[in-house]
């Protein structure tokens, strides 16, 4: 089988260490401001099976030399090839917030690539891609707003936005993201032929559960809306619970298709 490309650097994807027993790939898109760090502690809920792989965005872990990412499709290729480059596993894609669009644009590149679907697309803390913001666009908001809606989000480590200097440092990143979700472009196409699991947490600020329930359109495979106790973000044991539902995803595919071994690309 072709592999596809290599001259892509492996440092799009971070694959966590492989076992014997792997038989299929589980990859995480993290939130806006967000990197691998956001999958920190997941692997202990995953069985030896299912190896997590973890996107890494440019200006941030080892692409930190890279521009900020500007529109959610630009990087496609750049994934697609890093896949490519991870073996013919079946794979699960999964992202929080702007890691939901990244996700949903990487299932509708590896259709277009003329790769077999991924086995789901599991996304959570987003609005469905073909709604329009509801919300006051969170990346031109002055530094004390935003901290007040990351405050009210839940947010991982709101407290260090009340240092200046972590705010200088880590706000211009975060706000490029924000922007690249909340001006996201979407483009009509065919809806996706793998199923899609969508988690919303019930007290979400910014985001509607009927804006989360909305992504049902974008498969003609099935839709499941999975609500999640929390805000914007989840505490440890409703990520477990996150994490858990996509294991079994993942399960009842390889039960219908023996070992699951089989060329996802190319």
């Amino acid at each position: 089988m072709d592999a596809g490309p290599t001259n892509s650097p492996p440092s799009w994807l971070r694959r966590a260490p492989s076992h014997s027993e792997t038989r299929c790939l589980l990859v995480c898109f993290p939130h806006a401001g967000g990197g691998v760090l956001s999958f920190n502690g997941w692997s202990k809920w995953l069985p030896d099976w299912l190896v997590l792989v973890r996107a890494q965005l440019p200006g941030r872990d080892n692409l930190a030399a890279i521009a900020p990412i500007e529109q959610a499709e630009e990087f496609v290729p750049r994934y697609l090839v890093a896949l490519w480059q991870l073996g013919n596993y079946p794979v699960i894609l999964y992202g929080h917030s702007l890691g939901a669009i990244l996700a949903f644009d990487l299932a509708r590149g590896m259709r277009r690539a003329g790769s077999h679907r991924p086995i789901a697309l599991c996304v959570s803390g987003r609005r469905a891609p073909s709604l329009a913001l509801s919300h006051t666009p969170l990346w031109s908001l002055p530094d004390d707003a935003l901290t007040a809606v990351m405050r009210e989000m839940g947010g991982p480590m709101v407290d260090v936005f009340d240092n200046p200097r972590w705010r200088n440092s880590v706000f211009p990143l975060m706000r490029a993201d924000l922007a690249v979700s909340d001006r996201y472009r979407y483009v009509d196409e065919a809806p996706l032929d793998c199923p899609i699991v969508a988690f919303h947490g019930v007290d979400d600020p910014v985001v509607k559960a009927e804006e989360v329930m909305a992504w049902g359109s974008e498969t003609a495979c099935d839709f499941c809306f999975v609500p999640l106790a929390g805000r914007h973000f989840f505490d440890v044991a409703e990520q477990q619970r996150l994490v858990e539902t996509i294991v079994a995803k993942a399960a009842a595919y390889l039960s219908d298709h023996g070992e699951g071994r089989e060329a996802q690309y190319g």
